[in-house]
């Protein structure tokens, strides 16, 4: 029965979204980038990790309601010293395709400098690559936008997005609005019509 809830709640919530988005809005890739899908401390389809040099364990979110996007953000809390928290979801492989343009952009208030970063994840025959984008801290609200092209040699099946928290000065931050969609990137230049007689 709680699942059925959950769904609902989600089909909602994406149906909102899309109503509210309009027509030229790309689709976002992630699931409940907004973060309103929040019970008992989870947010629906991400992932809660805090870890490092102590034991990698889940941690509870907080639904806070100063959002930048929607009803609520979330407060991922500081980390122990030396530990990072992270909050991380898959991208779906069927969603992706290699050579693609991609941008993540997540609002997100941090006290300090690179205390918040977005990353995204993928691996290749060379190993593991990142992409990341740091908070400037000050404890504001701030979009942190990302734009990256997936190589031709990416696993599809290893994209994650994480939003990554550490220790500095040892205060929450606090997270809204991710979302991830293909860019469409314009030509640097137009031929003239008479180029194609």
């Amino acid at each position: 029965m709680r699942r059925g809830r959950n769904t609902i709640q989600v089909l909602c919530l994406c149906a909102i979204s899309l109503a509210a988005s309009g027509a030229d809005t790309p689709p976002n890739l992630l699931s409940n980038g907004g973060f309103e899908v929040v019970q008992d401390g989870q947010a629906f389809a991400w992932t809660t990790s805090t870890g490092g040099k102590s034991k990698w364990r889940s941690f509870t979110l907080e639904g806070v309601v100063e959002a930048q996007e929607g009803m609520q953000a979330v407060r991922i809390p500081a980390p122990e010293s030396g530990d990072l928290a992270l909050l991380f979801q898959e991208v779906p492989a069927e969603s992706l395709a290699p050579e693609q343009t991609l941008r993540l952009e997540v609002w997100g208030k941090a006290a300090e400098r690179q205390q918040l970063q977005a990353v995204v994840s993928f691996k290749t025959p060379e190993g593991r690559r990142t992409v990341r984008v740091t908070h400037p801290g000050g404890g504001v609200w701030k979009r942190l936008s990302l734009l990256f092209d997936l190589p031709r040699s990416a696993d599809l099946d290893s994209v994650n997005v994480e939003l990554l928290v550490r220790a500095k000065g040892g205060a929450p931050v606090e997270v809204d609005g991710a979302r991830l969609w293909h860019e469409e990137i314009a030509p640097q230049y137009d031929l003239p019509e008479s180029a194609h007689d």
